[in-house]
């Protein structure tokens, strides 16, 4: 019979050289797991087996990480200012964030702060050219963002019911 708390992976978005951002169901919660990056080895990025911090979202919470999530994929200015501050359990704060990075290209992040630890997660994005007006354009594309963007949306309209989500997936 299934454990209403097993986890169930869902998705693992990483930040090459900066950390990763695994996001889970945990019974009925979504869960943030954020791991910093230690180094290379052979080549490959290795993170922290250590170090990291996890913290559950509620289903409140997600919807509002959700409307700002979206208002950015539109091109639309959120309509909660960012950054956008969440206090989790375990006495973790989550934080959004959308704002020029070094190149100055738009880019949102995803920050965990507990006891004094805080571990950083950039959210990948993809340029891609584009002809506009008969004239070729950059567009940037938040491919990480719209993959968090889905996760929330399923975790807010399945009310984060994860042995339904599993038994719908084993039949």
């Amino acid at each position: 019979m299934y454990n209403k708390l097993s986890n169930i992976q869902l998705k693992t978005l990483y930040t090459p050289e900066t950390s990763y951002l695994s996001l889970s169901y945990y019974g009925q919660y979504l869960v943030f797991k954020l791991v910093p990056w230690i180094g290379k080895d052979n080549g490959r990025d290795q993170y922290s087996k250590e170090k990291f911090i996890s913290t559950t979202l509620s289903p409140d919470g997600a919807k509002c990480f959700y409307e700002v999530v979206t208002s950015i994929l539109k091109g639309a200015e959120p309509e909660k200012p960012l950054p956008m501050v969440l206090q989790c359990k375990r006495e973790t704060i989550l934080t959004l964030d959308y704002k020029p990075d070094e190149n100055n290209q738009m880019t949102a992040s995803l920050v965990a702060n507990k006891n004094n630890e805080t571990i950083s997660f950039k959210f990948k994005t993809q340029q891609i050219p584009k002809w506009v007006d008969g004239q070729m354009v950059t567009q940037v594309i938040q491919v990480d963002l719209q993959e968090f963007a889905m996760i929330l949306y399923g975790y807010i309209h399945s009310s984060g019911d994860a042995e339904y989500l599993l038994n719908k997936a084993i039949g």
